[in-house]
Order: structure tokens, then sequence, then C-alpha cells
């Protein structure tokens, strides 16, 4: 991305792409089809139903049915290590898990379940190797399977009078080296709770009951306070945001709005706003957007025009090319908006609803902010429309692709931005808890190069010298992944099976080495 800083260039509708229904919260992007652009995959609700993988130019690549509406966000990661990347939804309307051939839509399998609107997380829960899914259900279950071939690893009753709608967020809350999920409750009494588990058996770690009322959307978390102890930021449908150390799950802090506080619905996003060294965290109650440092202090809020909501989150991501990262979010009054993180200044917006031309038009969607056409500026999707029940036939829905800045990212390309639901721009503070918490905080080294950092699919890495190399791939517990004996001086690395986080390259060449980090998006 352009490094230099840039004043808001205005935004331009690059296409859109019209549906029968709305497409509601969320997408994901990825290269599917290996021709060096994103695509993006999204799924609609009842009069339309449908699964969509769209190049990044908006023309159709398939379209897949899904029986009814989806409302959890897709995830698309190579779940079978087979080399191609597959497309995993949860079924909201069809209790069904789908795992579909991103490129082909050709569905590979299928698993009945309770129905969902949790969208699922990824990663190798029970160190076997290999990717499982986990996702939350209607019912008040949470379901684990094996990546492979959908195969049930284990159901967990959590509480039969909610549902589990908030994503999993998955991590290693109690630092055992095993991951391990965090979800809460939609509870239908008085039951409204924060729960972790294990993730190789969904045994109890711990629980809280500190939310006061429904919880829609999952955790973020990152080490705010650079202690070297994630933290966990929750928003209740009570106006509250809470703040929970994810070793035990004791309450940090709390904030509310001290007027015109009503619910908060939008899942949180994390990301050292201000370069201070320290995570803040962002939400949205009704139509305020506020900023929270580590201590629970509020830095600044902002009102959305005309009570607007944006109840699916907030993508982080530099726009301007400050260094500073920024906030873009839907309206649900049909604009998209970005604001500086560093105080809350308005950036840009676009008004979708004006050139839909409908007063019915609504923006409920997490935007995307990525390089779709590799043009060195960063686009936004988001999809829009609208939605009445039982009178389907008069829904409508659009989704867009908008330019929107010629920033320094890192790219949000998924809903909460990783295959972890982390909704976190973090580096390795949890192995150097001394270390600025600012992903840009990567030190570069003379002996090689490596490029894109954050990458999603492959790294390149150039060396110097024409001597034999080893490359050592290791991840965040600092076990060895792979080992690569190579001469020559550049050098791909296909990271697209590593789960999102911080990993490092050692290189020996000789008797000299060098060691740098990388972020797996």
């Amino acid at each position: 991305m352009i490094s230099n800083i840039t004043f808001a260039q205005t935004p331009e509708i690059l296409w859109s792409f019209d549906m029968n229904d709305m497409a509601f919260g969320q997408a994901a992007a990825a290269d599917v089809n290996g021709n060096g652009f994103l695509d993006v995959c999204f799924s609609t609700y009842r009069n339309d139903g449908l699964l969509y993988m769209l190049e990044g130019d908006g023309s159709i690549i398939w379209t897949y049915d899904i029986g009814g509406c989806g409302d959890a966000a897709p995830v698309i990661y190579d779940v079978d290590m087979d080399g191609d990347l597959e497309v995993i939804l949860a079924g909201s309307c069809n209790p069904t898990t789908f795992c579909i051939d991103a490129d082909s839509g050709f569905v590979q399998w299928q698993t009945p379940m309770r129905g969902s609107d949790s969208p699922p997380v990824i990663g190798d829960v029970d160190n076997d190797g290999k990717p499982e899914i986990i996702h939350g259900q209607f019912g008040g279950y949470v379901l684990c399977l094996n990546g492979e071939d959908g195969s049930v690893v284990w159901e967990l009753e959590v509480d039969p009078d909610s549902w589990i709608q908030t994503e999993p967020a998955l991590l290693d809350a109690n630092g055992d080296g095993q991951l391990d999920f965090v979800i809460a409750t939609w509870s239908f009494g008085v039951n409204h709770k924060l729960f972790c588990y294990n993730g190789n058996d969904a045994s109890l770690i711990w629980q809280s009951d500190a939310p006061e009322d429904v919880i829609y959307h999952g955790v973020s978390f990152g080490d705010m306070d650079n202690d070297g102890i994630v933290e966990l930021v929750i928003g209740d449908y009570a106006g509250i945001l809470h703040c929970f150390n994810a070793t035990n799950g004791e309450l940090n802090w709390e904030y509310q709005f001290p007027s015109n506080s009503y619910y908060i619905g939008a899942p949180t996003s994390m990301a050292d706003l201000n370069n201070d060294g320290f995570l803040e965290v962002v939400f949205n109650d009704w139509f305020q957007i506020g900023a929270v440092d580590h201590n629970g202090e509020l830095l600044w809020s902002y009102n959305i025009p005309d009570y607007g909501q944006a109840f699916r989150g907030i993508a982080l991501a530099d726009i301007n090319g400050d260094a500073y990262p920024d906030l873009t979010f839907c309206s649900s009054e049909g604009k998209i908006i970005s604001l500086r993180g560093e105080n809350g200044a308005f950036i840009k917006n676009i008004d979708l609803k004006a050139d839909f031309g409908d007063d019915d038009f609504e923006l409920e969607f997490a935007p995307l902010i990525a390089d779709f056409n590799n043009d060195g500026i960063l686009d936004a999707f988001v999809a829009g429309g609208h939605a009445e029940y039982p009178d389907v036939e008069n829904n409508f829905g659009r989704v867009y692709m908008v330019t929107w800045g010629e920033g320094n990212g890192p790219e949000w390309k998924m809903f909460r931005r990783d295959y972890h639901r982390s909704a976190c721009i973090c580096n390795d503070s949890l192995l150097n808890p001394q270390e600025p918490v600012a992903i840009l905080n990567i030190r570069p080294t003379d002996m090689y190069q490596l490029y894109p950092n954050p990458a999603y699919d492959q790294l390149h890495i150039e060396i110097n010298g024409n001597v034999q190399k080893t490359i050592i791939l290791v991840d965040v517990m600092g076990r060895t992944i792979k080992t690569y004996s190579i001469y020559e001086n550049n050098f791909d690395l296909d990271i697209s099976m590593l789960p999102a986080g911080i990993y490092s390259i050692e290189i020996l060449q000789g008797n000299d080495s060098a060691t740098q980090l990388f972020v797996k998006e």
C-alpha cells in the first residue's frame, strides 16, 4: 500500500450487483481462482437464499442455493488441506453447515445441525495438525466439526433456554498451548453469560454472569495493556461494554455512555488507534460510536447522522495514509462512513441510499476493506437493501464495490478480520509484553526482505547471498512448522494453510542468521 500521507479521496462506485434480498451482515474475500485478484463471498436472505462468489470486478464465479436465509458470515479456508480453498457457511433457515469448493461451487460435504446465526471459526483445536470448525447453534448449543469431512468432533449444550448467536472467539485463553473458545448467550430468561471452554473437549474453563442483557456478537480480543494477558471486550443489550481477563474471566472494567445509552448489539474491534503502544477498543451503542482505552476511559465519541447504527461492526484500517488505523462502518441509514481512529474526526462518506434511489434502502453490513483490483488503492465492499417478513416478495438487495483510500491498511478481508474472529490489529505483545502493540513495529533485517506483510496466501522472500540458505517457519509458541533448504535468492512461501496470527521466519546462511516477524491474515 502507498505509505505517504494523502488527503481524503472522493469515493467512486466501481461496480454494483443486484439481488432479490438483503445480504445481512458479513462477507469474506480471498483469491479463490488463482488469478491474483481478490474474490468475494456472501449469502442472502429469504427472497434470494443464495451463496454468491463474485470476482473482484463483480462478475459471477458461481452461486449456490442454501435453501433459505444465511445470516452468518462465511469463511474461506483450506479446511481439508488439499491445497484448494473452501467456503464454510452455517445455514440459518436451512439447518446445515456447508463446505463448498471455493473455485467451482461444488459441495464437498454438508452436515445437519440445529440452525445458526453464528459465524464459524477455524483452527486446530485438538493439535492433530488439521483444522476444525466451530460455530454456535440455535437452542443453546455449540458444534465442532472436522474440516476434512464435516464429521462431528463434539457438540456442547451451553444453555437450552438460549441461542448462541455470537461467533466463537478462538484463542489460547489460559496459556496452556491449546486453543480455547469464548461464546456468550442470547438468553430467553435471565441467564446472560460469557463462557470460556477448552477447544479440544469443550470442557469449561470459566464463566461470567457480568452481562446484564442478551448478547448478539462475540468478543474482540488482544493484550490491551501489554501485561502478557489477553483481554476480551464485549457489549450487551443493556448498553454496557465489559472487559474481561481471558485467563480467568475476571471483570477488569465496564463502560457505558453517560447519556443516550440504549444497547450494544454491534461487535467491538481493537487496534492501537493513537500509536501510544496500547490497544484501544471501538464500539457502537445505537447511534453513538465510542473509542475506549485499555483502562476503560472514553477517548472520543461520534454521533452517526440521522440516528443510524453500525450493527454489524467496524473495520479498522489506515485508509488515508497517516499510519493511524481508521474506522470504516456502514450506517443503517445507507452511508459508508470513515473516521480517524486517533480522534474520531470525520474522513469521508458515500451515500449509497441516494445512489440506489429508494428510501427503504439500508446498510446492515460489516464492510470489507482491501485492494480488490490491485491498483494500490483500498476499496470498500458492502451490501444493502430492504427486507421484511413475511412479505418477502417486497425485498431487494445490492452489493457495492467503492474506491476508498490510499492507505496502509492492513486489509480487513473477513468478518472480525481473521479466522479466529479476533477483530484486532495486534502484533506479538504476548511474546514480548514490552513491545508496543502496533502492527507496523515489525523490525526489518538487512539479510533478507519479506513481503507483503501482513500476508494472506503467499509470502515472498528475497535473500542476499549466493550460498545455500535454510528457511525456518516458526509459530507463536516457538514451534517449528516447516524447514526449507534453498539456493535461489527469491522464494515464494505458501502460507495459505496457516491459521491467522503472528509467525517468524528465520534465515540461516553460513555463519549468519536473522529472524523477522510477519502477520498471517
